[in-house]
């Protein structure tokens, strides 16, 4: 039976199973759309000092989807300013828990002993805790009354937790070149990850309205490569003196085999108490 045809079958039978649960994986190559929308409040607790706790939902598999929920908390101090307030430089620490889903894998398997594409694998989805801690130092510059500036240097830590018991079917081919199932669970291996991640953002204040444009870029690389790029436009606005919601657009690509490219679009309301 031609194998071309056989792995259709196994497509859809796959999607079946899954089904009414979730949608296939894209491939790392592959262009997802999801949303990102955040809660932010934050407090002043001394001079130059303030602390602040956020709240963040994402979803992926076009919308469909939760990719994770995600709480943290952070504190950023003051390091210079100039006499004119042009110039700020700050520092800041941060920890973040989150409760992340990736979803369902089909992956080719090939023979340890010839090399020869001898089957399948496929992961069900699953979800695993995962904590961060960061650090790092920012500048922002106000060029005149219309144009601002800022790059921010961040390197952070994450820890992902091991996932027990994820469902896994193995399809083999047999000798008469078709395919059969055996199913069982696996366990995923606790994952550390190191980025260091610099954003450069540009900010335009438009004359006599509350709503600011902006635009950024930024790279994460890791260890042995640049892990992603994020680009980033929106607008923000100042509902009132200490409430401002930020509207945006983001395309960001993945060289990690975790996620795939993505289109997002989401909101973020910021509290100043």
């Amino acid at each position: 039976m031609n194998r071309k045809f056989l792995f259709a079958l196994l497509l859809t039978a796959v999607a079946t199973a899954a089904g009414a649960q979730e949608t296939m994986r894209p491939t790392p190559n592959h262009d997802d759309f999801g949303t990102d929308v955040s809660l932010e409040v934050e407090k002043k607790i001394a001079s130059g000092i303030s602390v602040s706790i956020e709240g963040n939902h994402r979803s992926q598999a076009d919308t469909h989807r939760t990719d994770r929920w995600q709480v943290g908390g952070g504190l950023d101090f003051r390091l210079f300013r100039t006499d004119d307030k042009k110039l700020t430089m700050k520092g800041s620490v941060g920890f973040d828990y989150a409760w992340k889903q990736s979803l369902s894998e089909l992956n080719e398997h090939y023979s340890d002993k010839t090399g020869a594409l001898n089957g399948y694998n496929w992961t069900a989805n699953y979800w695993r805790n995962r904590y961060r801690i960061s650090t790092g130092i920012s500048a922002n510059y106000t060029i005149n009354k219309r144009w601002s500036i800022a790059l921010k240097e961040t390197f952070q830590y994450t820890h992902n937790l091991k996932a027990d018991s994820v469902d896994r079917v193995k399809y083999r081919y047999n000798g008469d070149d078709e395919l059969y199932a055996v199913g069982d669970k696996k366990a995923v291996r606790a994952k550390d990850i190191m980025l260091l991640r610099s954003k450069f953002t540009l900010t335009y204040n438009i004359r006599r309205l509350p709503v600011n444009p902006f635009a950024s870029v930024e790279y994460c690389a890791g260890q042995r490569h640049v892990e992603r790029w994020k680009y980033t436009g929106g607008v923000s606005y100042n509902i009132q003196k200490k409430a401002k919601l930020s509207v945006f657009y983001r395309y960001q690509t993945e060289n990690d085999d975790d996620d795939p490219n993505g289109h997002f679009v989401g909101w973020s309301l910021k509290f100043n108490l």
